[in-house]
């Protein structure tokens, strides 16, 4: 037996075995290695001078494992041919000397040495692509029951559960990337919102801390750069975070931070479209040297969120239209009606009983023609022809009668469709009273300025300034010179300065004070610094005549603060001031002769009963010695 085993070593049976491809190799019942072919060194890296006729399980260990003896006890024994797989058997040929890299298939055979011995004769091939193939296959399949599934959720998401967080997480499930976000952009395509990104939260927490605001919810800015390198395809890579932006959102040096921290590299944009404008976008983020897998699905499951946005969005106009037009005729605060161009009411609203008093059922009894005032009656019916031609009416007022007797005013907006009136009013009574009144006391308030002895004015520029500590004010009194004038002024006004009104309206700073414009400079200074001022000055008349003013002035503004102009009160106080003057001069004269005319002068009144003294000249302490 013994030499039967040294004739198949020595015969060169086994030698053909070095020239193929899978690797072959032979061992005793002993588990002598007896023969090592080519391929089994490419395999392991042992070579066979090293591992021949030594024991199999000192290089692979796993041979000693119970199931591993029994199977070959079995073959030893003429036992039919035994497979082994590489994925439930991949550590058979596990050496700790060489990581093997590969999955092997394994058939073990019998092979005969005598009519009572047996060899085990090994023969393994790489099956490591073929696995890799079937592993990418299941992937591809496991995928698409996810994309499948995925996709037939989105038919139940609505307005109140759309969930933008899910669809980044089936992304990332699909594309077996780091991070997702979505981006929804606004009607124009320009700016977006990030709405949602799935990830490692922790790191997406840390992230936002680098960037020093939350991702979710942030509002950006068009990007013209970021929409040029992805305005051609659907979906574009690139090579890292930084390739995206110029810094036009994020900062660069912030991006390198990004990219060095969480160790990513490219980056996936699959964008949705409607109508060639962008909607929104997947942006997809990978670990460095990773690339994205499934980019057809992950496309076709964008493809499906941007449909069921869309969806959404026509449902949700769709629900806001029926939510309209059921409130149109529920809680609308206006009279609504369909009616026929015969005059009958067809569908009326609550608010026609809380304006007018009726319930629908006494409405439906009657012709709205006969809850019209009587003097409105033509114009009523001429507004029917108007709209039984087809023609709209808009902006139409009448008086109704209510259930109380008593007239209101409706002003109605009316649209004619096939032989109907789809009209809308509103009681306007308030309104129309509330202008009478306002007109009542306009009227007045005309009257009292047009008649009041005080002088009235506007004076207003032709585009408001700003006024503040930036204003450059020398500067600024310049243009008020020329460009702030008279607008409105009452008789008293112009009487003050001797003007007719078609001269007096219109006049600039300038041409009012061109006899003294340093002292308009200080007027207008003052009055634009303080707001509001009360100051006397002097003035001059059209004529060049000087006079005395004294009123109360207060700047207009806009809503943006800005002066857009002012107004005034004031009065000629010239003769007044001239008065006071003679009685000085007056009283100084008096003064001076009193105090120099040799006579002792005093002067006292009484209060309760007694005398106290209100005058004495200076020859008072002369003859008697003091003051009394």
């Amino acid at each position: 037996m013994i030499d039967k085993m040294e004739n198949y070593k020595s015969s060169g049976n086994f030698n053909v075995l070095d020239y193929t491809n899978i690797g072959y190799f032979v061992i005793d019942y002993n588990f002598n290695v007896i023969f090592w072919n080519k391929m089994m060194e490419t395999f392991t890296g042992i070579g066979k001078e090293n591992i021949t006729d030594k024991k199999i399980y000192e290089f692979f260990p796993a041979f000693l494992e119970t199931k591993y003896k029994y199977i070959l006890n079995s073959v030893f024994e003429d036992s039919l041919p035994v497979i082994l797989s590489g994925k439930e058997h991949k550590n058979l040929l596990a050496n700790k000397k060489k990581q093997i890299n590969t999955i092997f298939n394994i058939k073990v055979s019998s092979l005969p040495i005598d009519d009572e011995r047996f060899y085990a004769i090994f023969s393994v091939e790489d099956r490591k692509e073929v696995y890799n193939k079937i592993d990418e296959l299941y992937e591809i399949n496991k995928k698409q029951k996810i994309l499948a599934e995925a996709t037939k959720n989105l038919n139940n998401v609505s307005v109140n559960n759309i969930n933008y967080h899910g669809f980044c997480e089936k992304i990332q499930e699909l594309t077996d990337s780091q991070y997702v976000a979505f981006n929804k952009f606004d009607e124009n395509g320009k700016d977006f919102t990030t709405l949602a990104i799935s990830g490692i939260n922790e790191n997406i927490t840390k992230a936002s801390k680098i960037l020093g605001f939350n991702i979710v919810g942030k509002k950006w800015k068009h990007d013209p750069h970021r929409e040029k390198l992805i305005k051609k395809n659907k979906t574009t890579v690139f090579n890292k975070l930084s390739d995206l932006t110029q810094g036009s959102l994020i900062k660069k040096n912030i991006i390198t931070i990004i990219e060095k921290t969480f160790y990513t590299g490219n980056v996936v944009i699959i964008k949705i479209l409607k109508d060639n404008i962008i909607i929104g976008d997947f942006t997809i983020i990978f670990k460095k040297n990773h690339a994205i897998k499934n980019l057809s699905l992950a496309e076709t499951f964008a493809d499906a969120v941007g449909q069921t946005i869309d969806r959404i969005k026509s449902e949700k106009e769709l629900k806001a239209n029926q939510e309209e037009l059921e409130g149109f005729f529920n809680v609308n605060l206006d009279l609504l009606c369909i009616a026929d161009l015969e005059g009958n009411f067809i569908k009326t609203n609550k608010a026609w009983g809380e304006i007018l008093g009726y319930s629908t059922a006494e409405l439906n009894k009657w012709k709205f023609l006969e809850f019209v005032h009587p003097d409105d009656m033509q114009a009523t019916l001429d507004a029917m022809a108007t709209l039984g031609r087809g023609d709209e009416v808009l902006s139409f007022t009448n008086r109704y009668i209510s259930k109380d007797g008593s007239y209101r005013y409706i002003e109605w907006r009316s649209y004619p469709k096939d032989n109907l009136i789809y009209a809308a009013a509103r009681d306007i009574t308030d309104r129309i009273l509330k202008e009478q009144e306002i007109l009542s006391q306009k009227q007045q308030i005309e009257k009292f300025f047009n008649q009041s002895l005080y002088g009235f004015f506007m004076c207003m520029l032709d585009e408001p300034i700003e006024w503040n500590e930036n204003t450059d004010k020398d500067k600024m009194l310049e243009y008020i010179l020329v460009h702030q004038r008279m607008t409105r002024a009452n008789q008293a006004m112009l009487d003050q300065y001797g003007a007719a009104e078609e001269e007096f309206i219109g006049i600039t700073v300038r041409e009012l004070f061109k006899q003294d414009l340093d002292h308009a400079r200080e007027i207008w200074r003052g009055l634009f610094d303080k707001g509001k001022w009360h100051m006397e000055f002097r003035d001059r008349k059209m004529d060049g005549t000087p006079i005395i003013i004294e009123g109360d002035y207060t700047c207009i503004y806009d809503e943006e603060g800005r002066i857009t102009g002012h107004f005034g009160v004031q009065v000629d106080i010239t003769e007044q001031k001239q008065a006071k003057e003679k009685l000085r001069q007056s009283e100084e004269r008096l003064n001076t002769l009193l105090s120099n005319t040799p006579a002792v002068i005093y002067s006292y009144k009484f209060e309760d009963g007694i005398p106290r003294v209100t005058y004495v000249n200076k020859n008072v302490k002369k003859v008697l010695g003091f003051e009394p």
